[in-house]
């Protein structure tokens, strides 16, 4: 019986190292192949399966208007792999008015698509499709990356204590701990967009690049972009996991934003997912001693 629980020990240890360590890395060139979303660049995206990545890559897909909402509508879903639900994107409320507003705000010059996440011992990798132009500015900037690395709302402002860069600019994609937001919404509620210039500590740069050079593609008549990234976990001081959950990115004046709050049927298919694995190859170990 000992040597039962020893072997069982055993393969939990092999099976959470091999789940936590399942990324490859990724080629950071705005080609989203290596992260099995070929179809992206020619398949229709009014299709789920468009924009559905390959196992293990978290992402949440919030494309045009919440089909809940009316207008112009698109594909709304959050998952893992090719695990997901439907997104019930929220209504946001315009700052000025107090009336309920859809996302994107501003049509799809405003648009943030889709993010996806992945991460392996070293680094994590985020994926970003958008029709945010790179150079733009005023309400046309694009926001920046926040990210609450340590899970603790008192740190940072806003509760994000690190942001990166995205404006291409000669400060696109560099890293600042302790940045300032500039907050300034036409949604509520307020949070992190832009970093106000000259603040925060330069830490690192991530490997970067922010392009449409692969996504040749028009949605309601404009460009998208992919924001491709790899960022080094000691660079931001992490030792471990990082959660999805722990990344926001917003339009400057908050037009739209992509953050995620994973559900509780995700969380439990991820569990039973470690669970039955560890009983398989316990099961499978247990009939070889027999």
């Amino acid at each position: 019986m000992k040597n039962d629980f020893r072997v069982l020990m055993v393969w939990i240890v092999l099976v959470i190292v091999g789940l936590t360590s399942a990324a490859s890395a990724y080629t950071i060139d705005g080609d989203l192949s290596d992260w099995g979303l070929a179809e992206l660049k020619t398949g229709d995206w009014s299709i789920n399966d468009t924009w559905v990545p390959n196992e293990g890559i978290m992402y949440m897909v919030e494309d045009n208007h919440n089909p809940n909402h009316g207008g112009s509508t698109g594909v709304h879903i959050r998952g893992t792999g090719s695990t997901y639900t439907f997104y019930d994107e929220p209504y946001m409320t315009n700052c000025d008015t107090g009336l309920p507003e859809s996302e994107p705000y501003g049509r799809e010059h405003n648009d943030l698509e889709a993010m996806y996440f992945d991460q392996d011992a070293e680094n994590f990798y985020v994926a970003i499709v958008t029709s945010v132009v790179p150079n733009g500015s005023g309400w046309l900037r694009p926001g920046d990356i926040a990210l609450n690395l340590d899970n603790n709302a008192g740190t940072g402002d806003y509760g994000y204590e690190y942001g990166i860069r995205t404006r291409e600019d000669a400060f696109q994609g560099q890293i600042l701990k302790d940045p300032k937001w500039e907050d300034i919404g036409l949604l509520c509620p307020v949070g992190p967009d832009v970093i106000s210039d000259g603040t925060g500590t330069y830490v690192g740069d991530a490997d970067f690049i922010y392009t449409k050079t692969w996504l040749n593609k028009q949605d309601n008549g404009y460009d998208n972009y992919v924001i491709e990234i790899c960022v080094s976990k000691a660079l931001v001081n992490v030792t471990g996991q990082v959660s999805f959950s722990s990344l926001r990115v917003a339009d400057n004046c908050l037009n739209d934003h992509v953050s995620y709050v994973p559900e509780f049927p995700e969380i439990a298919v991820s569990l039973a997912l470690i669970v039955g694995s560890i009983f398989a190859v316990y099961m499978v170990q247990n009939r070889k001693n027999e």
